[in-house]
């Protein structure tokens, strides 16, 4: 975004367009026009930030081992912080999410009797664990 440019940030998207299956006449007419239409998004941007306290005497040098250090945490943190948040948005956006133990706390798949007797039994300790498996496998 350009700077000075204020907190808003408005960005055109184009409608799609109806396909066109029908083939052009003998006489090569012009095909039925279609209209060309926009949306415009406005997104607000957000600033984010975070800064430290440094309460122990440096030395005036160029290269000091503190400020350097905590610059490195600073640019650390502004990378952690830009992943979340790219996370959080993607993750609000997404129509689906597949994943086990995930944000949306659904099981992915059904669990089948036998296999759940199959965990049972090895809870169990029972011998025919092997039987069970060939079961399962079947």
């Amino acid at each position: 975004m350009p700077e000075h440019s204020g907190d808003i940030l408005r960005m055109r998207r184009y409608t799609r367009l109806e396909t066109a299956p029908v083939p052009i006449n003998p006489s090569m007419m012009n095909p039925p026009s279609q209209l060309l239409t926009a949306v415009d998004i406005d997104a607000k941007i957000d600033w984010y930030a975070t800064y430290l306290v440094v309460t122990k005497q440096v030395t005036l040098i160029n290269q000091d081992p503190i400020l350097n250090e905590a610059s490195a945490r600073l640019g650390q943190s502004l990378r952690e912080t830009e992943d979340q948040l790219i996370r959080d948005m993607l993750e609000a956006t997404a129509s689906v999410i597949n994943c086990v133990g995930g944000t949306n706390a659904r099981i992915v798949g059904v669990l089948k009797s036998s296999l759940i007797e199959l965990e049972l039994s090895a809870r169990d300790g029972g011998d025919n664990n092997a039987q069970a498996i060939e079961r399962c496998a079947a």
